[in-house]
């Protein structure tokens, strides 16, 4: 069984992270989201990547040629969320995610209080990974959690004495 994901920003972050989640044998990409129709929406259809928007954009890119679904139907079919929006824009994502109990990943420029846990391989890789075991993965505890510990374990380990982990909610 696959873990669902869905990357809601398809710019510079996105496209790089739907890339790579779909070149995980145990992971796949059931659709991106943008806000405008632009080359990189077009080159998220070629890629085969679903498209959704919010929904004051539907028609701009039906306009355009593209077919979009309004964006809370792709965050309801994935297991996980992975918010690669600009800064700002996650933190004001957050409320849905939690609306439609999703658990996400954000990506990019947000504050490290949007996230329950702010994750620096150099700085609290183990604190981040004995977090895991708090994360609720919907069922799909297993295939999510070993994931995430093959990424973790990518990273390099260097020790650092102040740990930036929050375990609010916990």
């Amino acid at each position: 069984m696959k873990v669902k994901v869905f990357i809601n920003g398809y710019g510079t972050i996105g496209k790089r992270v739907a890339d790579a989640v779909s070149l995980q044998p145990d992971m796949e990409v059931i659709g991106v989201s943008k806000t405008k129709p632009d080359f990189l929406a077009k080159i998220a259809v070629e890629q085969r990547y679903e498209m959704y928007t919010l929904p004051e954009n539907l028609n701009k890119f039906k306009e355009r040629g593209i077919d979009a679904k309004p964006i809370e139907e792709g965050i309801k079919k994935a297991d996980i969320v992975i918010d690669a929006t600009p800064k700002g824009v996650g933190a004001a994502n957050k409320p849905l995610y939690l609306k439609l109990k999703k658990n996400a990943i954000f990506e990019g420029g947000e504050k490290a209080e949007v996230a329950d846990v702010s994750f620096v391989a150099q700085v609290n890789y183990e604190k981040a990974l004995k977090l895991l075991d708090f994360i609720d993965y919907k069922g799909k505890e297993p295939i999510i959690k070993k994931a995430l510990k093959q990424e973790m374990n990518k990273c390099p380990q260097q020790p650092y004495n102040e740990p930036i982990v929050s375990m609010r909610d916990v």
